[in-house]
C-alpha cells in the first residue's frame, strides 16, 4: 500500500474506533465522546497496540504515516 492509502486507513481507524466504542458500548450515558477518544487514543498508541500487536502497528502506523499525521496536527 502507498503512504497515502496507509494514511487514510490510519485516519479511518483513529476516527471510527472511538465513535464505535462510544455508540456500541453505550458509554454515551456516563462518558462523553471526548473522554472515549482520549482513552482510545491511548489504546491505539505504541504503548498498548504496539506492544500487543507489533506487526499490525508497524504495518499501519509507518514512520511516513506518523510524519503525515504530525503535519496535520500542526496544521
Amino acid at each position: 500500500m502507498s503512504t497515502t492509502e496507509l494514511f487514510l486507513v490510519a485516519m479511518l481507524i483513529i476516527f471510527t474506533v472511538p465513535y464505535l466504542l462510544w455508540r456500541l458500548g453505550q458509554t454515551d450515558y456516563y462518558a462523553p465522546l471526548v473522554v472515549v477518544q482520549i482513552i482510545a487514543g491511548i489504546l491505539l498508541g505504541p504503548g498498548i497496540l504496539g506492544s500487543a500487536f507489533p506487526d499490525y502497528y508497524q504495518l499501519i502506523f509507518t514512520p511516513q504515516v506518523i510524519r503525515a499525521m504530525n503535519g496535520i496536527a500542526w496544521w
